[in-house]
């Protein structure tokens, strides 16, 4: 699907609009936990359908934007497309069944690397990052220093712990 965009609405509108229960004469959907994690809602969604009565659970993802001058809009996908984001919070995987054990898995993967226990001092090397690697120079926020520049970081962006500091 493409994007969805409304004028005039604000990201406040938008995102009732995608958890708002609805119903059509086949099916009724309804949210049954929702949270946003940057431009990103994460929900997880109930559809019954009329014809069978037997609810089906899934979660939805989706990416929210503001195009300038017009408003806000969204592009709708779910766990089964393998959305190409993974801050969907651990407790919604328990919410509903596996439609996809790949994208399961990066989300795990994501967590546990943002879980990592980061010191000052400690030098890392990057995940997708032309720097090969960074000395830890702040915690909160993180940041690190390569070749004398100062860069703010993303935890996700850490990929595998070089050395550490040796304790004083």
């Amino acid at each position: 699907m493409g994007w969805l965009f409304t004028r005039g609405a604000t990201r406040a509108d938008i995102i009732q609009h995608c958890i708002r229960t609805e119903e059509t004469a086949h099916a009724r959907w309804t949210t049954l936990a929702h949270c946003t994690k940057g431009n990103v809602l994460w929900s997880v969604v109930e559809r019954t359908r009329k014809d069978a009565g037997t609810p089906e659970t899934f979660i939805a993802c989706h990416l929210l934007a503001r195009q300038a001058g017009f408003g806000w809009g969204y592009k709708d996908m779910d766990e089964s497309m393998g959305p190409f984001y993974w801050s969907c919070p651990l407790a919604y995987l328990d919410q509903a069944p596996v439609a996809n054990a790949a994208w399961r898995d990066a989300v795990r993967a994501w967590h546990a690397r943002r879980r990592r226990k980061v010191a000052v001092g400690d030098v890392w090397s990057l995940r997708g990052c032309t720097l090969s690697s960074v000395e830890i120079t702040s915690v909160r926020p993180l940041r690190g220093r390569h070749g004398g520049v100062l860069y703010r970081l993303r935890r996700d962006l850490l990929d595998e712990r070089l050395s550490t500091r040796p304790a004083a």
